[in-house]
């Protein structure tokens, strides 16, 4: 594993639940419908897939911010950090996660030249986002719904069946990155807005950001800034901007034998005491001890 990964590993939650899942079997593919629960961002093993058939919502995969709605289709490397939001009570999706050594072995049938995860990413060493017709929406759905189906099925033939819809998936990937319109990110002007807003935080957290130098930035209203940044992520900008100081914290303390004030100010919060005090209210601990535990071994 790359250190980058492993300094992913240090930054942000980990998702155990999807872990246990891919610890269970490689492939784990789960019907979802109603609200989106209240996540921070996250990271887990496996490529995740992700199909919206309803609702609407946004996604941040780290700097990137992407629309979903019914067929979009987003591909998640694994260790990538993740958030997708909705503010609606009904949001319809399938969420397929692969094993990677699982896809390793079928990068290896195929004869792929490149990773298994650079070959369903389109050579994209992070993510993939896509916008189906409805016959490819139904083609992506159907194959979703069978591997759903098959988790449950005593049937002796279910690992064939598996790899059979799992197959469906991927040939669908494939004929999507050799489109003409293979990857989009955000289309309306107003999601436009926020996806260079998210990418400008996520490059600059370390400077001192605030909501006047975004709005000399991007010629928008105050008002609306705020209101569209919050319904597109489900964060404020102070706890999206938060979020991004801290998990390079963590990594410095885990990482580094930096002192504290150096710490603080290469994660943007400067004042010593705030960092103290911010870090140990979101983390429950405070950075001292953080990095014992990070170090101690294992």
């Amino acid at each position: 594993m790359s250190s980058s990964l492993d300094e992913t590993r240090q930054l942000y939650e980990k998702d155990e639940v999807t872990n246990s899942f891919l610890k269970r079997h490689p492939v784990h593919c789960e019907f979802r419908t109603g609200k989106l629960p209240r996540k921070r961002l996250h990271f887990h093993e496996g490529c995740e897939i992700y199909l919206c058939l309803g609702g609407s919502g946004s996604y941040i995969v780290e700097e990137k911010l992407y629309p979903l709605h019914a067929g979009t289709l987003t591909i998640i490397g694994p260790n990538v950090v993740h958030h997708p939001y909705s503010g609606e009570d009904s949001f319809s999706r399938y969420i397929l996660t692969i094993d990677e050594a699982y896809l390793a072995t079928m990068g290896q049938l195929c004869g792929w030249k490149i990773s298994p995860f650079g070959q369903l990413l389109g050579g994209s060493s992070t993510s993939s986002h896509y916008f189906l017709t409805a016959a490819q929406s139904e083609r992506a759905r159907s194959a979703a719904a069978g591997l759903a189906e098959l988790l449950s099925s005593p049937d002796p033939l279910r690992e064939l069946a598996m790899l059979h819809r799992l197959t469906e998936v991927m040939l669908l990937i494939g004929e999507l990155q050799h489109s003409p319109a293979e990857q989009q990110l955000a289309s309306g002007a107003n999601e436009r807005l926020i996806q260079e807003v998210v990418a400008c935080m996520a490059a600059s957290y370390r400077d001192q950001i605030t909501i006047d130098g975004l709005l000399e930035r991007f010629p928008v209203s105050r008002s609306k800034l705020l209101q569209l940044f919050k319904a597109t992520t489900g964060f404020t900008v102070t706890q999206l901007l938060t979020e991004y100081r801290l998990n390079q914290a963590k990594r410095l303390l885990a990482g580094t034998d930096w002192p504290m004030t150096e710490i603080a100010a290469q994660s943007g919060f400067g004042d010593l005491s705030h960092f103290y005090h911010v870090f140990r209210r979101e983390s429950g601990i405070t950075p001292r001890q953080y990095r014992q535990k990070a170090l101690a071994p294992r």
